[in-house]
């Protein structure tokens, strides 16, 4: 029998405009907020490494200095809206993997949460999505949280 071939999920991404909806531009301060963003995606198709090297620390960890299993942030990294029947089970879901991620040692700051709850959105929040990331500060998770709510039950009257 023939080995089948593995891809890296890295390798199945055609834009990464699809994933990414902020523009770079040297004008706008969206840097910050695009950059988390990136680091996001990176880390989620395990190619982080390839941004930003592993320390060379003896007495840490070489993929990452506080997660002890890699692929955690990956979990967290990979949620999206389309998968839960409601925007507030899918920010519960952000916020119970932000807290289990915690736990073990990986500190999920409220901006990554944010950029998550933004990343993971789908097609029917994107002026939403969009109007978060032109702000000057992000939103906190929970304002985040409950605008969607808001936009959700907006849309569905």
């Amino acid at each position: 029998m023939a080995k089948k071939q593995q891809f890296h999920p890295a390798l199945t991404v055609s834009n990464i405009k699809n994933l990414i909806p902020i523009t770079l531009e040297l004008d706008n301060s969206m840097y910050n907020s695009w950059s988390r963003l990136f680091k996001i995606h990176c880390q989620a198709y395990d190619v982080l490494d390839h941004i930003i090297p592993p320390t060379s620390d003896s007495s840490s960890s070489t993929t990452t200095n506080t997660t002890p299993n890699p692929l955690w942030p990956r979990k967290f990294s990979t949620i999206r809206l389309d998968d839960f029947a409601s925007v507030s089970a899918y920010c519960q879901q952000i916020k119970s993997l932000a807290d289990q991620l915690m736990n073990v040692g990986d500190k999920v700051t409220e901006e990554r949460m944010v950029l998550q709850l933004i990343a993971g959105l789908n097609d029917n929040f994107d002026t939403v999505g969009t109007y978060f990331t032109q702000m000057d500060k992000l939103p906190s998770f929970y304002e985040a949280r409950s605008k969607l709510i808001l936009e959700e039950t907006r849309k569905q009257k």
